[in-house]
This record gives C-alpha cells, sequence and structure tokens, in this order.
C-alpha cells in the first residue's frame, strides 16, 4: 500500500490530533450513559432517585414533548425540600445540581397537560462512588 502523505506531514497532523483528543476527553468527561424515555400519564408524575453525596454533582439533560413541571426533592424530618423547582418547561439543557447533604434525592417530572407527555433524559453522578 502505498504511503497518500510523506512522513513529515504525519508528524505535523499529530500535535493537531493529540489536542482535539484531549478536548473531546474534557468536553464529554459527564458523558451520560444512556438515553431515558419515558411517557408520563396525564396529571401524574415520573419520579427517578439516587443517592448522592455531598462531592456529587448531579449533571442531568432533558426535554419533554409538551410543558411539564419538574423538581429536584429529597424527605428530611417529614418533610419534603425542593432545591430546584421548574414549572412549564419543554427541556433543561446541560443542568447541573450540587447536593447539600449525602441523602437520596429525587428528580421529578409532573405533567400538567391532559393527555399523555414523552419525557426523554439523561443524568450523571460526576462522583459516583456512592
Amino acid at each position: 500500500m502505498k504511503c497518500l502523505l510523506p512522513l513529515f506531514e504525519y508528524k505535523s497532523l499529530l500535535k493537531p490530533m493529540i489536542l482535539a483528543t484531549a478536548m473531546l476527553t474534557i468536553q464529554f468527561s459527564y458523558a451520560f450513559d444512556e438515553l431515558i424515555e419515558i411517557e408520563v400519564p396525564p396529571k401524574k408524575s415520573h419520579e427517578e432517585c439516587l443517592n448522592l453525596l455531598t462531592t456529587s454533582n448531579l449533571h442531568y439533560d432533558f426535554n419533554a414533548s409538551s410543558p411539564i413541571n419538574f423538581n429536584i426533592h429529597y424527605h428530611q424530618n417529614g418533610k419534603t425540600i425542593y432545591p430546584v423547582k421548574e414549572y412549564g418547561v419543554t427541556k433543561n439543557s446541560h443542568a447541573s445540581y450540587k447536593p447539600t447533604a449525602s441523602i437520596t434525592y429525587c428528580m421529578m417530572w409532573v405533567n400538567i397537560e391532559n393527555k399523555a407527555v414523552t419525557v426523554n433524559y439523561y443524568f450523571k453522578d460526576s462522583n459516583p462512588t456512592n
């Protein structure tokens, strides 16, 4: 097989290729594991709960086919605490939440429509040692 470029030209391409690879690694260091798709029935909700540490950083992203209410909450001393609340949203791109306590947190999507709403979401704990 014949070489298409002289050797010196390959060497000149090596540095930009390494730099591009490093940039992609940094950009996707919080890569999500999988896309989750759910259908939330009218006037119902879907909840995704996970244990987080104070050293965690929850990264999440979602989009909905119609407006929904979204929150992140936890339960403490018989009360529900809502550190994140959003009303009538259809997406939340590349958001993150830093826990204040090492407990179970829940992300909740509440369908405010009279029809089913499709929600696609990703999430990842950047410190999955819990």
